[in-house]
């Protein structure tokens, strides 16, 4: 099939990243990503949760970010074909609107916590931080380059892609403990509706404000009780 032989770049985009990260630069990947994590102690001190964000905000950022753009370089593409444009105006109202809602929905859940809305006031900056490092970062490589190039194969068949590649992933950093299933279910869930934003508006805009939302509330709702009540 053409379109087969046509995703014969992605292969070696992959192939090109894995010797970045297996030959010489492995080490130098290796100590930026561990500088970030520093950075983030730097600024919002050291305790569990924070060496939580910063592990999850710092691995792999390298990978995520250099697949894309590598496959742009070796297909000889634009950043405009993994949706990296400024796309439709409404996308950016629907997704500022969708993150205005979700942060409300935040802060509705600290006021409502037993937990002192202080604490939520001074984990503030380090929820925006992760909101904003972990929506970009997932929403250039699953919608960006996975959900760009999967469409040449169809509409459907690039939703059923990203349900099943952000599903799984949500997957298996759900812990277990029964939550597994609902992390695939959920996860998939939300890489259906954000890769049809992404589709609907031309844009990672949307998306990646969405995104910024869900994660926001998340931290707001689960991470900080989570690691409040076992002491940070």
């Amino acid at each position: 099939m053409p379109a087969l032989r046509e995703y014969r770049h992605v292969a070696d985009a992959f192939f090109v990243v894995v010797l970045v990260y297996f030959v010489p630069l492995a080490r130098l990947v290796g100590n930026v990503e561990r500088a970030g994590e520093r950075l983030f102690f730097q600024i919002f001190g050291r305790n569990s949760l924070v060496e939580m964000v910063a592990a999850n905000s710092m691995s792999g950022i390298i990978w995520w970010i250099l697949l894309p753009m590598v496959v742009v370089i070796i297909e000889g593409d634009s950043l405009k074909d993994i949706f990296i444009k400024f796309g439709k105006r409404r996308g950016w109202l629907v997704g500022g609107v969708v993150l205005l809602a979700f942060v409300i929905a935040g802060f509705i859940v600290a006021f409502i916590s037993e937990i002192e809305i202080g604490v939520y006031l001074a984990l503030l900056p380090l929820a925006i931080t992760f909101a904003l490092i972990n929506s970009i970062k997932e929403e250039v490589l699953y919608r960006g380059l996975l959900f760009g190039r999967t469409l040449r194969f169809g509409f459907l068949f690039a939703l059923v892609c990203q349900f099943l590649w952000f599903g799984l992933v949500h997957m298996l950093y759900s812990g277990g403990q029964g939550w597994g299933y609902i992390a695939l279910i959920m996860g998939g869930a939300a890489g259906v509706i954000l890769a049809w934003m992404t589709k609907r508006f031309d844009s990672l805009a949307c998306p990646i404000l969405v995104h910024m939302g869900l994660d926001f509330v998340l931290f707001m709702a689960v991470m900080v009780p989570q690691f409040h009540y076992r002491g940070f």
